[in-house]
């Protein structure tokens, strides 16, 4: 079983004020969700630094505008389309991990071809937490 009070100790090893935060775009279009989880991360994870998109338009403005993203963590269905459009573009420069509360046959292929993650949902922020930190160390 994960220690959560182990994890946050482990979370700050290495980082100093000058190290530069891990970028990770949230897309996400709940935006309570997307807010609460940006705000959780900032206390228990400030090394990681949440930029949202509330829809595949709004993601996909962002990263073409900036390259340097850690990790994307992705909503499945949003309002203007499902993420797997998006994966197609092949504009991801960084892992990605799906969220979703229905984890369809559809969804499984596109994690398969895409290379991406499955969380379902709901999920604890702490399942999230842990879900990023496997990605990031391997």
């Amino acid at each position: 079983m994960v220690c959560w009070n182990s994890n946050l100790a482990k979370l700050g090893e290495g980082m100093t004020e000058k190290s530069p935060k891990k970028k990770i775009l949230l897309i996400e279009d709940e935006n309570i969700l997307a807010e609460v989880t940006k705000e959780y991360f900032s206390l228990v994870a400030p090394e990681f630094e949440f930029e949202i998109a509330l829809t595949l338009a709004e993601a996909r403005e962002k990263l073409k505008q900036s390259h340097d993203w850690t990790l994307c963590i992705c909503d499945y269905r949003l309002p203007d389309g499902k993420l797997c459009e998006l994966l197609k573009e092949e504009i991801f420069p960084c892992p990605v991990i799906i969220t979703s509360g229905d984890i369809s046959d559809e969804l499984q292929e596109c994690t398969r071809r895409n290379k991406a993650y499955i969380l379902r949902k709901p999920y604890q922020p702490a399942d999230l937490y842990q879900k990023i930190r496997e990605i990031l160390e391997s």
